[in-house]
């Protein structure tokens, strides 16, 4: 409504002349793109996925990867440049490699990719508790294949625990273990 029209102008939300406000792009945040029907709230069919980014497309975004996302935070938008946006996929589902990604590329789009390395390659334990199923997270060859395409690989942990239940040291711990088994598997960013 209006008055959101007016609190996101003043706020600088997507206002590219907001003056010195900087303006954090839209973070687009997907779990599950998969065909298999599930309870849960976290999946979205491949062509509901698929209209979503060609929508995006056409009106012209630009995908943005994280250093780009960073820079964004401190830096005033150029006028003619093209919108940004961020695709965020966490717990890298397999379904992703095939529903998610090949779109994403062939519009030119980059994404970040947030893998739970305990987890990668395998079925997980936690989705049946939501939607009575499990399913399976990319292998460590999908994530180097797709990194190679614009996919950026970043940590969600070692083991998916609830990071407001740890401590700091343990949360620490998960992403400190996590990051360096990404780098050793696939190299540094």
């Amino acid at each position: 409504g209006r008055k959101g029209e007016e609190r996101d102008r003043e706020s600088g939300i997507g206002n590219r002349e907001s003056g010195d406000v900087a303006v954090t792009p839209p973070i687009l945040c997907y779990h599950k793109i998969d065909t298999r029907f599930e309870l849960g709230f976290t999946r979205i069919g491949p062509r509901v996925f698929r209209r979503q980014v060609e929508s995006l497309s056409r009106a012209g975004y630009e995908a943005l990867g994280s250093a780009e996302l960073l820079s964004s935070r401190s830096a005033r938008p150029a006028p003619d440049s093209r919108l940004p946006v961020v695709f965020s996929f966490d717990d890298a589902y397999s379904g992703l490699a095939e529903h998610a990604f090949p779109v994403l590329a062939d519009l030119g789009f980059r994404a970040l990719v947030f893998v739970i390395t305990d987890f990668v390659g395998r079925e997980n334990t936690w989705d049946v508790q939501y939607g009575w199923r499990k399913f399976f997270h990319l292998s460590w060859d999908q994530l180097a294949h797709w990194r190679q395409r614009g996919i950026e690989v970043h940590s969600h942990g070692v083991s998916h625990a609830r990071f407001t239940w740890l401590s700091d040291g343990q949360v620490a711990d998960e992403l400190e273990r996590s990051s360096e088994v990404i780098a050793a598997r696939l190299g540094a960013p």
